[in-house]
C-alpha cells in the first residue's frame, strides 16, 4: 500500500511547471508587445530618434521578444519577432511598427491560443476591495496617481481616471500589468493575486475614468469589454454608452451566479453554431459549475427537488452539445434549463435563508460529512487497540489532526477554494474520493483476510509484531488523513455558501449546527467505540472490513457523480430516479457500474484473501 500512496503523492504534487512557465513567457511578449505599440510614437518620428532613452527601451522590447520567442522554440514567431526588430532599428513609421506589432501578436494567438478572457465576468465590489489593498499608496483612493507613495516615483504612478491616457488600455492590458509587473519602475508583479483577483482588480480599474453608474446586462459582450479598447467599444457598439460597459459587475448573489449561467449557456449554443463542439461541452460544464453549484446548499434548504431537476436537465444538455447535427435537441432542452433557471430566480431571490434553516442545514451538512470520516478512523482505531498497535495508533491520531487542520487553515483562508473554478473543485473531490476506494479496498482486504483461522494465528504471531514494529506507517496516516481531508474539503465549501446566503444575523447559526453535530458525532463514536470494545477480535474485523467496503462504495459513487459534473464521464440516466446523496446513489448508469465495480472487486479481494494458508511441506487439494 505504501506504493501506491507514495504515486499518488508524486502524481499530486506534479503538476505542469513546464507549461506554467511557457504561459508567462508568452505573456510577457503581450505584455511587452502593448507597451511597444503604444510608445513607439514617443520615440521616433520621421525616420528619426526623437527622444534616444525611449527609443533604446523599444529595442530592449524588440530583443526581449525575440530572446523569448527562441526559448519558446517556435521558428515562425521568432522569424516575424526579428521582422519587427528590423523595422524599429531601420527606425519605421509608428504605423508600420504597430503593423508588425498586430503581425506578431496574430502569430502567438494563433500558436499558443492564450486565454486573454476571464472566465466569468469579474466583480467590480472585488475589484475595489483589492485595490484598496494593493493600490492605494500609489495610485490613491480615486486612482489618480497621487498615493503618499507616489512623491519621487519616476515614472509616476498612472492616472486611472484620465480617459485620454486609459482610452488605448484594455482590461486585458491591465491584467498582464499586474500579472508581470513593469522592469524598472515601481509597479510589482502582484503573483500572489490568482488570475480571478488579477481579472477582478482589471475591470475595476478600467471603470474608474467614468462615473459609476449601473451597468449593463449583456454578458455576452465579455470578450470584447476585455480586448477592446474604449474607441474600439465605441466603433463596435454605437448605441450603448461606454459607461455602463465599463461599470458591468458580477456579483456574488442569486442574480450574479444566475447570469453567469445564462451567460455560459448562450457561449456554449454560439460555440455549437460555429461546430465547436468541445467548447460548446465546455461552456455547457460551466454554466452549471460556476452558477449553479454555488447556490446548491441554499437551493436544497429551500426547493430539494429543483435541485435534482436541473441537475439532470444540465446533463441531457451536456449530452445534446456532444452530438453532431443536434440543434433541435439542443434547442428543446437549452429552453427547459432556461425555464428551470428562471423558476430558481424566482424561488431565491431577494430574500436570506431563514435562521432555523441555517441551523438545520449547517447541522445537517457537518453531521453528514463528520460522521463519514468518524467510520474510517474508528475502524482503523478498533483494529489497532484489539492488536496492541500504540505506534501505529499514533500515527493514525496523526493523519485526521493533520487534515482537521488544515481544514482549519482553509476555513480562515477560503478565499483559495471560493476562487477555484467549479470545475477545479470536482476534479480536487473526485480524485481525492477515488483514491480513498483503493485504499479502502485495500485495508477492507487486509481486515477480512486476517478472520480466516490459520491467517489469525500466524497474523496474531509473527505478523502482528512487524507491523507494530514496523516504522512504516504511511498508510495508515496517509488513509486517516485523506479520510477527514475530504469531508473538511467539502465542509468548508458548503458553509461558506452558507454563510454568505444568510442574513449577516444570522450567521451564529452556522457555528450553533456546527456545534450541535459535532455533540452527535461525538456521542455517536463513543457508542461505537463501547460497542467494539465488547466484540470479539475476529467479529470486529469483519465488521470494519465490511464498513470500509460500503464506504468504497459511496466514495466511488460520488467521484464518478463529480467527473460527471465536469463532463469527463457520460451521463446516461437510468429508468429509476434513485438519488440518495448520503450513500453516493445517483441516477446514473455509469454511478451505478462503478458501484457494483467496486463492490465485486471487494468480494473478489476477500475470497482470495481468506483462502485457507497452505503450511509447509502441505500438499495442495486435488
Amino acid at each position: 500500500m505504501n506504493k501506491i500512496i507514495f504515486l499518488f503523492l508524486i502524481l499530486l504534487s506534479s503538476f505542469s511547471f513546464a507549461k506554467n512557465d511557457d504561459e508567462e513567457k508568452v505573456r510577457l511578449i503581450v505584455h511587452v508587445l502593448d507597451y511597444l505599440k503604444k510608445d513607439y510614437g514617443g520615440a521616433v518620428s520621421g525616420g528619426k530618434v526623437i527622444n534616444a532613452s525611449e527609443y533604446s527601451e523599444q529595442v530592449d522590447f524588440a530583443n526581449t521578444i525575440i530572446a523569448t520567442s527562441r526559448a519558446l522554440k517556435k521558428d515562425a514567431l521568432t522569424l516575424k519577432a526579428t521582422e519587427l526588430q528590423k523595422a524599429i532599428s531601420n527606425k519605421q513609421d509608428e504605423k508600420i511598427i504597430g503593423r508588425w506589432v498586430d503581425d506578431v501578436r496574430v502569430e502567438v494567438d494563433k500558436v499558443f491560443k492564450l486565454v486573454q478572457v476571464p472566465s466569468s465576468w469579474p466583480s467590480l465590489q472585488a475589484g475595489q476591495k483589492l485595490f484598496a489593498g494593493n493600490c492605494v499608496s500609489c495610485h490613491g483612493i480615486f486612482g489618480k496617481g497621487d498615493g503618499v507613495a507616489a512623491t519621487g516615483l519616476n515614472p509616476p504612478p498612472t492616472n486611472f481616471t484620465d480617459v485620454a491616457g486609459m482610452g488605448s488600455s484594455t482590461p486585458a492590458k491591465v491584467f498582464n500589468t499586474l500579472k508581470l509587473g513593469i522592469n524598472n519602475t515601481a509597479m510589482r508583479a502582484f503573483s500572489e493575486l490568482s488570475d480571478d483577483d488579477l481579472w477582478a482588480l482589471s475591470f475595476f480599474v478600467s471603470s474608474l475614468r467614468y462615473p459609476p453608474t449601473n451597468g449593463g446586462s449583456d454578458l455576452s459582450i465579455l470578450p470584447d469589454v476585455s480586448q477592446k479598447t474604449d474607441q474600439e467599444l465605441a466603433a463596435k457598439y454605437p448605441d450603448v454608452n461606454l459607461a455602463s460597459i465599463r461599470h458591468i459587475s458580477f456579483d456574488k448573489n442569486v442574480s450574479g451566479f444566475l447570469q453567469t449561467t445564462r451567460f455560459h449557456l448562450n457561449r456554449a449554443l454560439t460555440a455549437y453554431d460555429s461546430d465547436d463542439l468541445v467548447s460548446a461541452n465546455t461552456e455547457a460544464v460551466k454554466s452549471y459549475l460556476e452558477g449553479i453549484e454555488p447556490l446548491e446548499p441554499r437551493l436544497r434548504a429551500t426547493d430539494f427537488g429543483l435541485v435534482e431537476k436541473i441537475e439532470s436537465e444540465m446533463a441531457v444538455l451536456r449530452e445534446a452539445f456532444k452530438k453532431p447535427n443536434n440543434k433541435l435537441q439542443i434547442i428543446d432542452a437549452y429552453k427547459t434549463v432556461s425555464l428551470t433557471v428562471n423558476n430558481i430566480e424566482s424561488v431565491l431571490a431577494g430574500s436570506h435563508l431563514s435562521t432555523p434553516v441555517v441551523f438545520g442545514t449547517s447541522a445537517a451538512i457537518f453531521l453528514r460529512e463528520g460522521f463519514e470520516a468518524v467510520l474510517i478512523i474508528l475502524a482503523l482505531l478498533s483494529v489497532l487497540r484489539a492488536i496492541g498497535g500504540g505506534r501505529a495508533i499514533f500515527w493514525v491520531h496523526a493523519g485526521w489532526l493533520s487534515a482537521l487542520l488544515l481544514g482549519v487553515v482553509f476555513w480562515f483562508s477560503s478565499g483559495f477554494l471560493l476562487t477555484m473554478s467549479g470545475a477545479q473543485r470536482e476534479v480536487l473531490e473526485a480524485g481525492i474520493s477515488l483514491f480513498a476506494v483503493v485504499i479502502l479496498l485495500y485495508m477492507g482486504f487486509w481486515l477480512h483476510s486476517q478472520t480466516e483461522v490459520d491467517r489469525w494465528k500466524k497474523f496474531m504471531g509473527s505478523e502482528m509484531k512487524k507491523i507494530v514494529e514496523s516504522k512504516r506507517f504511511v498508510g495508515l496516516f496517509m488513509l486517516s488523513f485523506i479520510g477527514v481531508f475530504r469531508e473538511s474539503f467539502e465542509t468548508v465549501l458548503f458553509l461558506r455558501a452558507i454563510i454568505i446566503e444568510a442574513a449577516p444575523g444570522d450567521h451564529y447559526a452556522v457555528g450553533l449546527g456546527v456545534v450541535t453535530a459535532l455533540v452527535m458525532i461525538l456521542f455517536l463514536a463513543w457508542m461505537l467505540v463501547r460497542f467494539s470494545s465488547r466484540v470479539p477480535i475476529r467479529t470486529l474485523f469483519i465488521f470494519c472490513a465490511v464498513t470500509v467496503a460500503v464506504l468504497a462504495v459511496i466514495l466511488m459513487g460520488k467521484g464518478v457523480h463529480s467527473l460527471q459534473e465536469v463532463g469527463i464521464v457520460t451521463v446516461t440516466s437510468t429508468p429509476f430516479n434513485l438519488r440518495a446523496e448520503i450513500v453516493g446513489l445517483f441516477p446514473s448508469w455509469e454511478c451505478w457500474i462503478a458501484q457494483t465495480l467496486t463492490a465485486t472487486v471487494a468480494v473478489v479481494l476477500w475470497s482470495l484473501g481468506t483462502r485457507p494458508v497452505l503450511q509447509v511441506g502441505q500438499p495442495k487439494a486435488t
